[in-house]
């Protein structure tokens, strides 16, 4: 029963906020569902201007598939999608606070994977 409720949470996820994405590493790509979750800042220079942002996608980890076999997400690995009727492209990149470029939440149904801008 967890499991079938980690399952609705993830599907209500998508279809509340969801966009369709291209998640590419190298060569190899797949199209999946992300929700734009939190942003924050990269950290501060001398003078206390932020030195950049990070935001991060919520993704279901069985839709990352990369050349037929379920992956994790990676640094250097990129998400495209269409935002606001222009198509960006997002690196994958670990956060300064923590180090880590992903996060699995809800029980390893889904990946949190940091952005930079």
């Amino acid at each position: 029963m967890y499991r079938e409720g980690l399952d609705w949470f993830a599907a209500q996820m998508q279809a509340a906020a969801g966009r369709d994405a291209t998640y590419a590493r190298g060569e190899l790509t797949c199209d999946l569902v992300a929700v734009r979750d939190r942003t924050q800042i990269a950290g501060l220079t001398d003078l206390g201007d932020p030195q950049g942002q990070y935001h991060d996608e919520l993704i279901v980890a069985d839709e990352l598939l990369l050349g037929g076999l379920h992956a994790a997400p990676a640094a250097g690995d990129t998400i495209t999608l269409t935002e606001e009727g222009t198509e960006k492209t997002y690196t994958v990149r670990p956060t300064e606070k923590d180090g880590f470029v992903y996060e699995e939440i809800a029980g390893g149904k889904m990946f949190r994977v940091h952005v930079k801008h």
